[in-house]
């Protein structure tokens, strides 16, 4: 075998926007939104980019993670290239480990797993979205291991008013893209009940990637005077096949010894040589809690949650299949104080984060073997947590934010090997790992202030440190030799990091630039030369972040931002070279324009920048190219009907995203193409 898969091949195989400080008040104070506590916190002294149903609704996205490209600060990795299935999200360049060191919330709560697999953001359709909050480099204290990069939360609509509401979509496009969509709204006094459901069938832009999916949700409230009751539930289906990458290889030669180059990439783009690999997932969830006011001054949430999902996976060409099922139970309680010190009000959050995950992985050669499989993986995970976090105005125009973390990870791992199953090669098959029970416990701080120079200027400072623990599939690994799969986990990483940033405001112009530094420890990754998962030699990430807006005319309106990253090994062999798989720049710029009543169009621009090959930890190899693509939608309000019709890539720019250089064959890699130029309309009706 002489290529290795980017991460998120392996990894199966193993299991616009604003950019601001906070929301502006009335009165100018910055304030900062979270569900998770009760949309009442302070303004937090760090970059956090607000996306509104606005925001999303006069874009060019399509699918929610255009909608987070368009972000500053946010890189993405596209594999498979439909309707965002498997995409990767990435801040501050983490490369192939991005979607490990940025955490996926939804309504405050994780939606990142213990196992490597990817978030699936086609499972939340954007016309449920009431709001995006990116916390660039932050959410560690709040949200727990995982935050390094930043955190982002997305937050659902819920009824808004009484009697009953409702849409439906029906949305058409290229390479056979169908998509259906309705949701309904009723509330009656106290009550108020949300349901959703939407499906999505494409074939994709390329061979053996067509995808099949569909979710539905419903949200359950009683709301009084002090407070609520709720009940959220959910299912989603997922079936996506995957057609692997395209390989290079200039100096391939036949069985003759004749110069026989391959060049799949150029001349076959489309293409696959793995037909019958593919993804499936089926999952579920419920969560059920109470917000209460305990006082005019104290609110209390208290809330239980449990989340299934079962994974089929196969990849042929390594003689692969995997059915995984990972359940994971949540209990999150937490208090909410506004309080006086010294003649000055303040906020402190208390909490505690009780998870834990049940995780069993049955692999074999083939779908018809599964059940004996080769190897029975059972890993019990338990993470426990308190933390507190005081936000103090200090006089009228400052602001200092305190905040600690304390989390304990607990997992057993235990595996089973089978050498009577089908596929078991009596040497080269390794055996069985022997048991493992780990404890970690490490600690997260934020510490910051942010002072209001004036009405139009305001700048922040904030120190930090971050924690990610090792996923179960970073943690079962085969040995040197090939002899035995063991269980052998990295140390936990820990990263120190500075933000420095302002935002400046005057009347239809907004800037806001953002500086940071971070350094990691233990950081935790994938060694090919070694065919394992390690704790690399000490990195560190730095770069700017800045973003702009203009509002030109009531009609007009201009986004923009900029995001430079440097992404190194800052000792080691390779110190001083780039890690792979991070975007030296990237940058967007939008145009919102209402030329008539009822009529938008939206454009924008998007550049990304070049980057390293995975496996080019050595900077010997080229680069991944940069390239910019442009997108545009007209839409139509006439009375409840809304229509619309986009293209994206309107160019046709031939790019891929991912790519990863052979370590045997010089001059040899693999890429995933992205799509061409694609079509989308749509017609929707509220009520």
């Amino acid at each position: 075998m002489s290529l290795r898969f980017p991460r998120a091949g392996a990894l199966l195989a193993a299991s616009i926007s604003f950019h601001v400080l906070g929301q502006a008040a009335a009165d100018d104070t910055i304030l900062v939104t979270s569900t998770r506590l009760g949309d009442t916190a302070q303004s937090a002294p760090q970059s956090v980019t607000i996306i509104t149903a606005k925001d999303i609704s006069e874009s060019t996205a399509t699918t929610l993670p255009d909608v987070l490209r368009q972000a500053v600060g946010v890189s993405r990795t596209s594999l498979y290239g439909n309707q965002g299935a498997l995409d990767g999200i990435d801040l501050r360049g983490f490369g192939v480990t991005g979607t490990q060191n940025t955490l996926i919330l939804i309504d405050g709560r994780r939606l990142n797993d213990i196992d490597l697999s990817f978030v699936d953001f086609s499972t939340i359709p954007l016309d449920r979205i009431e709001r995006i909050e990116i916390s660039h480099g932050g959410g560690n204290v709040l949200y727990g291991d995982g935050a390094v990069g930043g955190s982002i939360n997305i937050i659902t609509k819920r009824t808004g008013r009484q009697g009953t509401s409702g849409q439906a979509r029906l949305a058409a496009g290229s390479y056979d893209t169908q998509q259906i969509s309705a949701s309904l709204d009723h509330a009656s006094g106290p009550f108020s009940l949300s349901l959703s459901g939407a499906g999505t069938d494409s074939d994709g832009y390329r061979k053996n990637n067509a995808l099949q999916q569909r979710n539905a949700q419903s949200d359950l409230r009683f709301s009084g005077d002090e407070g609520e009751l709720y009940l959220k539930l959910g299912a989603d289906s997922q079936h996506l096949r995957l057609p692997g990458p395209r390989t290079v290889d200039p100096q391939h030669v036949d069985d003759q010894g004749n110069p026989d180059p391959i060049d799949e990439l150029h001349n076959d783009r489309r293409g696959t040589n793995e037909p019958n690999n593919f993804a499936n997932q089926n999952g579920y969830f419920v969560t059920t809690g109470l917000r209460r006011d305990l006082s005019d001054s104290t609110e209390a949430i208290a809330d239980i949650g449990y989340r299934n999902k079962n994974q089929h996976a196969y990849y042929e060409n390594f003689l692969m299949y995997l059915d995984s099922t990972l359940g994971t139970w949540s209990f999150t309680p937490r208090l909410t104080t506004d309080y006086q010190l010294f003649g000055q009000g303040g906020q402190l959050v208390t909490g505690l984060d009780y998870y834990h995950s049940d995780y069993d992985s049955d692999r074999s050669s083939k779908p018809s073997t599964i059940g004996k499989p080769i190897h029975a993986l059972d890993i019990r995970q338990t993470s426990t947590a308190a933390y507190m976090q005081t936000t103090h105005d200090l006089d009228a125009q400052t602001a200092l934010t305190v905040g600690g973390r304390l989390e304990w990870v607990r997992i057993n791992m235990h595996d089973r090997f089978d050498p009577a199953a089908d596929g078991v090669d009596p040497i080269y098959t390794p055996k069985e790992a022997a048991p493992l029970s780990r404890s970690d416990r490490q600690h997260m701080l934020e510490a910051g202030i942010q002072h209001h120079l004036n009405r139009e200027l305001a700048v922040f400072a904030k120190l930090g440190r971050s924690v990610r623990f090792s996923t179960v599939d970073e943690l079962f690994q085969t040995s040197p030799d090939f002899s035995v799969q063991v269980f052998s986990p990295p140390e936990p990483q820990t990263a120190q990091h500075a933000d420095l940033g302002l935002e400046f405001s005057q009347g239809p112009f907004s800037i806001a630039p953002t500086l940071y530094y971070m350094r990691l420890t233990n950081e935790i990754a994938y060694d090919p030369s070694l065919y394992t998962n390690v704790n690399l030699d000490p990195t560190r990430r730095y770069g700017a972040e800045l973003a702009a807006k203009l509002q030109i005319n009531a009609q007009l309106q201009l986004v923009a931002n900029y995001t430079q990253r440097v992404s190194q090994f800052r000792d080691g062999a390779y110190k001083g070279n780039d890690v792979p798989l991070v975007p030296e720049n990237t940058a967007n710029i939008g145009v919102n324009w209402v030329p008539r009543p009822g009529y938008e169009l939206a454009a924008s621009a998007t550049h990304i920048g070049a980057k390293r090959f995975d496996n080019d930890q050595n900077n010997t190899f080229m680069k991944i190219p940069a390239y910019h693509t442009v997108q545009a939608r007209i839409t139509h309000t006439y009375q409840t009907w809304r229509m619309s019709a986009g293209v994206d890539n309107l160019f046709g720019t031939k790019a891929y995203d991912s790519g990863i250089i052979s370590l045997w064959t010089p001059g040899r890699y693999n890429a995933y193409p992205l799509p061409e130029r694609s079509f989308l309309v749509s017609v929707e009706r509220g009520f």
